[in-house]
């Protein structure tokens, strides 16, 4: 399909920054609890559904690790099972 000859692509840096933050706010409007972990358990993403669910605002989430969400108890066994997956 031609463009229009007035039509322009955004510049590369512009686009990737446009095509991030949709991909952002579209974790932020999903009905559900999302988390994005780093491969060593640490939050690098929490959308805003954690005040639901966990009663931590996503900020306060963002660099710490998973474990903080995993009762007492079980942290022990939850860090043995990351640490193998």
């Amino acid at each position: 399909m031609p463009r229009d000859a007035g039509t322009q692509l955004a510049p590369p840096d512009t686009a990737e920054t446009i095509a991030s933050e949709l991909r952002l706010a579209l974790l932020e409007v999903a009905p559900d609890v999302l988390l994005l972990v780093d491969d060593v358990g640490v939050v690098r993403y929490a959308n805003g559904r954690t005040r639901d669910l966990f009663q931590y605002e996503p900020s306060e989430l963002r660099e710490r690790a998973l474990e903080v969400l995993i009762a007492d108890p079980a942290r022990e066994r939850f860090a043995g099972l990351w640490a193998q997956f």
